[in-house]
């Protein structure tokens, strides 16, 4: 486990065929004395647990975890037999994860080559060359970036309202509603020029 820096926290379990190697500093080996439990723990340290870890994290600009904090951190333990129930489930679902994952990556590897098989190489094709400037609406705000600063405070966000779209809505390279964020209709009025309209693109 990464005891420093901005991966404080974060693990990888060392491969079965590694042979003579050590631990660099800040970094913590985390040996369980059952190989179930050892699998259990993989899926400990994330989640709430590990935000519970971090609580204990300290420095201003970097957390750095002590190993002291990391004994003494209390964990949830069943019975051995369930500990290999839990981890037979999140194992199954950290498959899918990770085949969703290469799923994407594949997708978008086919869209560049599906891109380039209909249009050719663009340089060959000797395509006139626009800005983005020159394509969008010929209207104020056809581009705008989000307000920032004292624009927009996190205290001003309430319950429900008007929905605010921020990064997370669009990660995935397609729309995604996540973390809702609403604000009044009064504060959308001093901020209405970052409306959003059906079909813009989101960067």
């Amino acid at each position: 486990m990464a005891l420093s820096g901005a991966t404080t926290g974060k693990i990888g379990i060392v491969e079965s065929n590694l042979d003579n190697a050590l631990v660099n500093q800040r970094i913590a080996i985390i040996r369980a004395f059952d190989s179930t439990t050892q699998d259990y723990l993989r899926y400990i340290f994330t989640g709430q647990i590990l935000q519970k870890l971090l609580i204990n994290a300290w420095g201003a600009a970097q957390p750095n975890l002590s190993s002291n904090a990391l004994k003494k951190l209390e964990i949830p333990l069943p019975p051995l037999e369930e500990q290999k129930r839990i981890a037979r489930k999140l194992d199954k679902a950290d498959e899918i994860r990770r085949k969703r994952k290469k799923l994407i990556r594949l997708t978008d590897e086919l869209l560049r080559s599906t891109f380039l098989d209909m249009f050719g190489d663009i340089k060959a094709n000797k395509w006139e060359l626009s800005t983005v400037e020159n394509i969008i609406e010929k209207r104020r705000n056809s581009i705008r970036t989000s307000p920032f600063g004292s624009k927009l405070l996190h205290n001003e966000f309430v319950d429900e309202g008007i929905a605010v779209l921020g990064i997370d809505n669009a990660v995935q390279n397609t729309f995604k509603w996540a973390k809702p964020r609403f604000i009044t209709e009064e504060k959308y009025a001093q901020l209405k020029r970052f409306t959003v309209y059906p079909d813009d693109l989101l960067v």
